[in-house]
């Protein structure tokens, strides 16, 4: 069987992820670690256009280079290739680590020449230099980080990644984070948004809740949310502001990846369906109540920010797949109706 280069021999790591932004900041356990395991090693991404932005600054990355996809992907793979020969990469001492599971990034990792260590689960595989097994109970950010046995570091310290991301102090300059940064009570985040149909929890039922936690003497709503689910965010506001004078900031759709680092370590509580902004509480310790419907914890992408907890109702159907499809496929979609507001109500004040 073919070997990749020991730790020893390496002088760089060329890390491969275009997923979602989720995978990407899960990724960031795995780089970190290997800052500290292997200082001698400078490391580089190839990644999405928002994994650029949002890894901006991050101590442990040499090199950012960003891959655009295409349906034929052939320019795409050029440019990289030529990037990476400009950063004079040595092909005995450089390994490419590929925990993105596509064709794309096998087909990638090929071209461009370098030794390369992916999951035996990738499709492709048999493309990469060394394989390993891909153990599903992990967590993501463990099963990323095991990517790294090979180059010998040990199983507990691969158990004990964690994501991490850099805070950036909130700017007097901006509004809503000078009014953040005076406010005195507890933020709780709200991101009741998701592109995947079956992991969104009821819009009535969120705005029910975050009317019975801004009721709290001190408790102020933040709503997060890409531009494709500021649709959302805004009805929820507009019932808010209808029956309530609860400190709000609608921030979904308005906020850059910086933003983001400005604003989750600022928050109490994150509340939040399965999706991106758990795993930014988690890369910032807050401590979040996540809701899974379609998908289940188990599935290896749940919170990881002490004194976090999951609601969820068991049935037989779950999970429906590794995402979750927009419609339920039994029509119930008793996963999420089931779940109700006055138990997430006490979870929300269990962990505040």
């Amino acid at each position: 069987m073919r070997k990749i280069p020991s730790a020893n021999q390496l002088s760089d790591i060329v890390w491969l992820q275009t997923a979602f932004i989720g995978d990407i900041v899960l990724t960031t356990g795995a780089i970190n670690l290997v800052r500290k395991e292997f200082p001698h090693i400078r490391q580089h991404i190839i990644t999405t256009p928002e994994g650029w932005e949002l890894l901006k600054g991050m101590p442990a990355l040499e090199t950012r280079l960003v891959y655009a996809k295409s349906r034929t992907g052939l320019m795409g793979f050029s440019k990289i290739r030529t990037a990476l020969r400009e950063l004079s990469l040595e092909k005995a001492s450089t390994l490419i680590i590929q925990p993105h599971r596509s064709v794309r990034s096998s087909l990638l990792c090929r071209f461009l020449g370098f030794p390369t260590l992916t999951y035996t689960e990738s499709s492709f595989s048999f493309l990469a230099t060394q394989t390993i097994p891909r153990i599903s109970v992990f967590h993501e950010v463990q099963r990323i980080a095991l990517l790294l046995e090979p180059l010998g570091v040990e199983r507990e310290t691969v158990l004990a990644a964690r994501p991490l991301l850099q805070a950036l102090p909130l700017v007097p300059d901006v509004p809503w984070q000078r009014e953040l940064a005076n406010f005195t009570g507890e933020l709780v985040g709200l991101a009741v948004g998701t592109q995947w149909g079956t992991k969104r929890w009821p819009l009535e039922s969120y705005t029910e809740l975050a009317k019975r936690l801004g009721a709290r003497p001190k408790t102020g709503l933040v709503l997060i949310g890409s531009k494709g689910e500021k649709g959302w965010a805004d009805s929820l506001a507009s019932a808010l502001q209808r029956s309530s004078n609860v400190p709000l900031w609608n921030l979904a759709g308005l906020t850059s990846f910086d933003d983001l680092r400005r604003l989750f370590p600022r928050l109490s509580l994150l509340i939040s369906n399965d999706s991106s902004p758990v795993h930014f509480a988690s890369a910032f310790h807050v401590r979040s109540l996540v809701v899974f419907g379609s998908t289940t914890p188990s599935l290896g992408f749940g919170p990881l920010a002490k004194h976090s907890q999951v609601v969820e109702h068991s049935l037989s159907c779950r999970p429906c797949s590794d995402h979750g499809p927009q419609l339920c496929p039994l029509g119930h979609f008793a996963c999420m109706k089931n779940i109700s507001v006055e138990k997430m109500t006490q979870r929300a004040l269990a962990v505040l």
